[in-house]
């Protein structure tokens, strides 16, 4: 009996590395880059040339003076509307004092646990 159970797991968990194998073939296949377009239009296959594209438009990418990456940050971020003001960013930033936790602890509720994992202000 015991060696029936032992073939079962052994048959399944082959079973489950085949199909593994098989999803993960069939990902790589997916994910695969057969061509790429370079800048006048040209379609490349090569995996030479393919590699040496992307190293070039990733230099570019890392070349470019931080000036053009500045405004374009700054374009994008002025539609996000601003919730904290600078101040309030700075002293929320700030470090903590012990008094200030001391203070906070003072002031809980008795015998309440002021979060999610149950721990008491008598814990604390």
């Amino acid at each position: 009996m015991e060696i029936e159970i032992k073939d079962s797991v052994a048959e399944r968990g082959g079973r489950s590395t085949i199909f593994f194998h098989k999803v993960m073939i069939q990902h790589r296949q997916h994910n695969r880059i057969f061509s790429l377009v370079d800048q006048e239009g040209n379609h490349l296959t090569q995996k030479e040339y393919m590699e040496n594209l992307l190293v070039q438009r990733i230099q570019n990418l890392l070349t470019k003076p931080n000036i053009e990456r500045t405004e374009n940050i700054n374009r994008i971020t002025q539609h996000i509307p601003q919730l904290v003001s600078r101040d309030q960013n700075l002293a929320l930033l700030r470090e903590i004092t012990k008094s200030e936790v001391e203070d906070v602890i003072k002031v809980l509720a008795k015998n309440k646990a002021p979060g999610s994992y149950g721990f008491t202000t008598e814990f604390i």
